[in-house]
């Protein structure tokens, strides 16, 4: 039996048993290099990673543009998703009225909330601002469509509830682009999930996977709000690796001496305290890396919904701005080191 490409999934959407050969089409695979980014392209990647943070209280009342907020959604929807099914939607609301439903959402499921931890806690959790839904510009609902890729999906088939981890990989894609363009954004759990999708016309067997606040801030929490607020800290790396057998630490010494702070960009104060304060990037590459200069008050130049190569991040056709010392290190506006002498 020969089933190719769409032939071979209605067999299998029938009910039919996989075949037990299959001639699959010959094609030439499109590769890219598999060289590390340079070092200014990994110093951004790691200052979104580092310095995003959950907002709640910070949101500006200025519009968030169209053309930004589909630089933050295509690289949600470039996340990574099992037998590539894809399964997300991303419902934008903007709608005052919709939002303001939703808050009452949060507020009746925060009192309930409220009541679940002890006593002794109940006074320090009602103090936290725990949403910004109307006080955002723009809400975004991601989704789960559970029914995409068919009754058999590629990579599903033992751990069904790979769709929904797959999902949190796009809200964790957007959440790093939201902060590189200087958004703040802040996920609210705290809803009644039926409440919430007859509110936003969501049919059944979708899922509510993330309702985010999205909207330009005054500034970010150097380190984590919950954290200077004493509600939790950060366990250390050192708690939580383990090596071949759970509860076994590593033989290697990398968790035990690893400190995030050599590599949490974001708390350096001169970069962090603010989306507009200061030109943290190292120098101004056309294309998505333009996206990563979190920091600079000129807009991004271009940018080009497109799978890039790593070589293909850095381009010198930005002109020739002055280049850039940072960490003991000068850069031109190309990316590339040069020693400082």
């Amino acid at each position: 039996m020969k089933l190719v490409g769409p032939q071979l999934l209605c067999f299998l959407n029938m009910g039919n048993a996989m075949p037990e050969a299959i001639d699959l089409p010959e094609f030439e695979p499109r590769l890219t290099t598999g060289e590390p980014f340079s070092d200014a392209e990994r110093e951004a990647v790691y200052r979104a990673i580092y310095s995003r943070r959950d907002v709640r209280g910070q949101f500006r009342p200025d519009a968030v543009a169209d053309d930004v907020l589909l630089r933050i959604l295509d690289p949600a929807h470039h996340a990574p998703s099992v037998g590539f099914m894809q399964p997300w939607n991303f419902l934008v609301i903007r709608d005052a009225e919709k939002m303001r439903q939703v808050a009452g959402i949060f507020a009746r499921a925060n009192v309930e909330a409220a009541s679940m931890f002890p006593k002794d806690r109940q006074g320090a959790y009602r103090a936290l601002k725990l949403e910004g839904i109307t006080s955002a510009p723009v809400n975004i609902c991601v989704t789960c469509d559970r029914t995409r890729g068919g009754p058999v999906v590629l990579g599903a088939t033992h751990m069904p509830d790979m769709d929904l981890f797959s999902t949190v990989c796009a809200v964790q894609n957007l959440l790093l682009a939201a902060r590189a363009e200087g958004l703040g954004v802040g996920w609210v759990s705290i809803l009644k999930e039926a409440e919430v999708k007859a509110i936003l016309g969501i049919p059944d067997p979708v899922r509510l996977v993330a309702y985010l606040c999205v909207g330009k801030v005054e500034s970010f929490f150097a380190t984590p709000e919950l954290e200077q607020r004493g509600w939790r800290t950060r366990t250390p790396i050192a708690e939580l690796v383990f090596e071949d057998h759970w509860g076994r630490k590593p033989q290697w010494p990398g968790p035990e001496n690893h400190r995030s702070e050599s590599f949490a960009l974001g708390r350096r104060p001169e970069a962090c305290v603010g989306p507009s304060r200061g030109l943290y990037a190292l120098g101004r590459p056309l294309g998505s890396t333009d996206v990563l200069r979190a920091g600079c008050n000129s807009p991004p130049a271009v940018f080009a919904f497109r799978r890039i190569s790593p070589r293909a991040l850095v381009s010198s056709e930005a002109g020739s701005a002055d280049s850039v010392q940072f960490r003991g290190r000068r850069y031109s506006p190309d990316g590339r080191e040069h020693m400082i002498g």
